[in-house]
């Protein structure tokens, strides 16, 4: 296969596997997600490989996520094809990266969002450098955290998680390890001599060893967690039950938490209860191909019955105006029955998740 928008090389123990669309932040859409499938199936057939490395083009991002305008596009225009084509492709590639033959290393030294966040989790090793940005925006535009990462949100100590995935709040450097989310902090100047040694490395107790050294040596460029001030009211409030109940702790906590409140208030109603209840679901849920395919219910039901994802998109990245118009416009107007209902089966007529090769 010709290759545009990956960049593919093998070097030593090592396959290179690079997303190539700088421009776009290096987000996810079908040309690019079938040439990355082509290469994962390339190297799992390769004896010599010990590891695959997945990486960003550029300065400025791992992976921002799918390419959430295309989507918006295709939800706008009722096209449920194109809907179910772009999300089936986005999780297939968490997929096979998590259940690929070799150990794959997701390195990131950028924005790493929606999707991105999945390829990063669900590696078998994730490595953030201090450039590195996490998030979870899904809320600000009225649906949901997806790509399987609401698997790891929903174990996350002191309902880190559930902050996370309802408030979009950003982590850096190495407070994305220290939260939980990435196995390893590495410096970015140490990255070019970690990649030297990973392609020498024999098999997958060497790859782990060089990883620990690299991030043992970086522990001196590590800073405190950010959050660790707000812990005890993240752990106070994001354990409750309901959005309404956790936004009425937060009212009545200190002046982080009423800001946060007011945040919260802000997002999509439909998608603060979604995500809510799709944590909850996932921390029982011990098969990553189960929350896949509760995201894929989830982006397939939305777009059918609610509008909330178009008018996020548009009033983010479109109309750029910052003031999206949700329906319904508050929390008590959301039907908790039908945000319970968004996760059950597709119906005849619609195909339900499977990962494609």
């Amino acid at each position: 296969m010709s290759l545009k928008y990956v960049l593919s090389k093998t070097k030593g123990r090592v396959a290179y596997l690079t997303l190539n669309r700088p421009e776009q932040l290096n987000s996810l859409f079908m040309p690019l997600i079938k040439e990355a499938l082509s290469v994962l199936r390339e190297a799992a057939s390769n004896s010599e490989l010990r590891c695959v490395i997945l990486r960003g083009a550029g300065a400025k991002a791992f992976c921002a996520g799918g390419d959430i305008k295309t989507l918006a596009v295709a939800i706008k225009e009722s096209d449920m094809d194109a809907v179910s084509e772009q999300t089936r492709g986005e999780y297939s590639l968490v997929y096979r990266v998590a259940n690929h033959k070799l150990p794959t290393i997701s390195l990131v030294d950028g924005i790493c969002m929606g999707t991105g966040g999945g390829l990063l989790i669900h590696a078998k090793f994730g490595v953030v450098t201090e450039k590195a940005t996490f998030a979870m925006p899904e809320t600000a535009i009225g649906i949901a955290p997806d790509a399987g990462v609401t698997q790891i949100l929903a174990r996350l100590r002191n309902y880190l998680g559930v902050f996370l995935g309802l408030s979009g709040h950003r982590l850096r450097g190495s407070c994305i390890f220290r939260a939980g989310v990435a196995s390893h902090f590495v410096s970015s100047d140490m990255l070019p001599s970690l990649q030297r040694s990973l392609e020498l490395a024999e098999d997958s107790k060497k790859i782990e060893e060089m990883l620990s050294d690299a991030h043992q040596k970086s522990i001196p460029s590590q800073t405190p967690f950010s959050l660790e001030d707000q812990l005890h009211v993240i752990d106070e409030c994001f354990r409750k039950d309901s959005v309404e109940g956790i936004i009425e702790c937060l009212e009545g906590s200190e002046e982080w938490g009423k800001a946060q409140a007011a945040h919260l208030l802000s997002m999509s109603p439909t998608g603060l209860k979604v995500t809510l209840e799709h944590i909850t679901r996932s921390r029982d849920i011990p098969r990553l191909l189960d929350v896949l395919t509760n995201d894929y219910r989830l982006i397939h039901q939305l777009s059918g019955k609610h509008n909330d994802f178009v008018e996020g998109v548009s009033a983010l990245l479109i109309d750029k105006n910052r003031k999206p118009q949700w329906n319904p416009a508050s929390l008590r107007d959301v039907d908790d029955r039908i945000v319970k209902n968004l996760f059950n089966p597709l119906p005849s007529s619609a195909d339900e998740f499977t990962p494609m090769l």
